[in-house]
């Protein structure tokens, strides 16, 4: 993975502003208590969008980005998994507790 910045590709900005878009998408959702399309949002096309910036960068993503796709997923999913986030967040992310 590279570690460089800021972001060098064209790829890694796409990828950034998609995760934006769908975090701001899933919030919008809660707000509303739509939580099926919450989830739909936060965890499926947030996949998708980290599986096409997978394919397009060859592997080669930016370390980073990972992070902050791993974390922004963890937050996201909080409400519907609430173990699975904290597992997350302890044990991948390394970090004492989730605010």
């Amino acid at each position: 993975m590279r570690s460089e910045r800021p972001f060098s590709t064209f790829f890694d900005r796409a990828f950034e502003n998609e995760m934006n878009s769908l975090i701001e998408q899933t919030t919008a959702h809660y707000d509303a208590t739509n939580y099926k399309t919450a989830l739909k949002t936060g965890l499926f096309d947030f996949q998708n969008a980290r599986n096409w910036y997978r394919d397009v960068t060859g592997g080669d993503m930016h370390r980073d980005l990972v992070l902050q796709f791993i974390e922004a997923q963890a937050l996201m999913l909080t409400p519907i998994a609430p173990h699975w986030s904290d597992h997350i967040w302890r044990e991948v992310l390394q970090r004492v507790f989730l605010t």
